[in-house]
């Protein structure tokens, strides 16, 4: 699903980086009021890893619409 975001230029894969630690820090927010039932914890993450691969799906598609034809990715 992501091979073809890993081919990306530097300034590309930073941002991914980027959004990918925003993403950390908002889960663990969502996460912090669990900390002590390890149940609900797991289960809020487990929550986050797919919104967060809808996320970069989204944004793959979004790049690959401004990508002008021919160029590769």
């Amino acid at each position: 699903m992501f091979e073809s975001s890993l081919c990306r230029p530097p300034h590309g894969s930073r941002q991914n980086a980027i959004r990918f630690c925003q993403h950390n820090l908002e889960l663990f927010e969502q996460m912090y009021p669990h900390r002590k039932d390890r149940a609900k914890a797991i289960a809020v993450a487990k929550k986050g890893r797919p919104q967060l691969e809808v996320q970069m799906v989204q944004e793959h598609e979004q790049l690959a619409q401004r990508r002008p034809t021919g160029w590769p990715g």
